[in-house]
Order: C-alpha cells, then structure tokens, then sequence
C-alpha cells in the first residue's frame, strides 16, 4: 500500500525522489520483519503454564458440567 502511494505521489510530483527512496526501503523493512516478529509474538508451540492443585481440581469438573449442560 505504501509503494502504491508513494509511486503515485513520485508521479504526480507530490513526493520527491528522497522521500521516495525512504518510503521504499521502509516498506522493504517492514516486509522483511514482519513474518519473524509475528513467529515471535504468537508461537505455534504450546506454553506451559504451571496450574496449583485447586485450579486443575476446578478443571477436572469443567466437562461434566457441560455434559450436564448439554443434556438438558
């Protein structure tokens, strides 16, 4: 989207040839760090996360609650 705006502000004579070059090598920036950083922010591997007995107990009960829920 940046590139398009750019190309067309460069050819209406709207943006020099300096802001030109800085809006391009922006985009190629941000297009280069954009997949790793995401990689970085949202794993695909799960987190593990240390759960206190009474919580996993709670846990254990959330199911057949719903069972019940379901059934009537």
């Amino acid at each position: 989207m940046g590139l398009i705006t750019a190309s067309l502000g460069l050819a209406s004579g709207l943006v020099s040839r300096d802001l030109y070059a800085q809006v391009v090598v922006l985009v190629l920036i941000t297009t280069l760090l954009t997949p790793p950083l995401l990689r970085f922010a949202f794993p695909q591997e799960p987190t593990v996360v240390a759960v206190s007995a009474g919580a996993l107990a709670k846990l254990e009960e959330l199911p057949a609650s719903a069972e019940e829920l379901i059934d009537a």
